[in-house]
């Protein structure tokens, strides 16, 4: 695997943080958290006192929160699977092409088993489900290859330093 697509090192520290801070935000604004921060600074006309060019009320005070967040998860995401490894070797590209082929496969069983789940039941639940699960699915396979990518790559760290 070629590592010419790959982003130099310090973007793995930028995605991090992008990553953490947008999955807690995220949480945080499904949490109905912003609406009760937001309560503070209502005008006692009920007004939103706001200087966000795309929200004119809390509803869209917290979608634009929401989106921002999300936003910023998916680009923490991208620049932590994009970044290359600190000691980029033949190992580490081994283990990422094996990784993406884990992910493709997971993914793979998964939606395998839903399809027949709906067949066998006969739901529209489920049909419904699959539908609505969609990024999902996408976001899983990234997530599940980011995360056998950085544990197995801890294990041998771990490893090299036990020996």
């Amino acid at each position: 695997m070629k590592t010419r697509f790959l982003l130099p090192h310090r973007f793995k520290k930028i995605g991090f943080f992008f990553f953490a801070v947008g999955f807690i935000g995220w949480l945080w604004g499904q949490a109905d958290g912003p609406a009760r921060l937001i309560k503070s600074f209502i005008a006692p006309k009920g007004k939103l006192v706001t200087y966000h060019p795309l929200a004119q009320n809390q509803y869209e005070l917290n979608v634009a929160f929401l989106l921002t967040t999300f936003f910023g998860f998916i680009l923490g995401l991208a620049l932590l699977i994009l970044s290359k490894e600190r000691n980029e070797d033949e190992y580490s590209q081994k283990l990422r092409l094996e990784s993406y082929q884990f992910a493709a496969l997971f993914q793979f069983i998964l939606i395998f088993v839903l399809l027949i789940l709906r067949f066998l039941t006969g739901s529209d639940i489920m049909e419904t489900l699959i539908v609505e699960l969609g990024l999902f699915f996408i976001l899983l396979f990234w997530i599940v290859y980011l995360i056998r990518f950085n544990f197995l790559m801890f294990l041998n760290k771990r490893a090299l330093k036990a020996s």
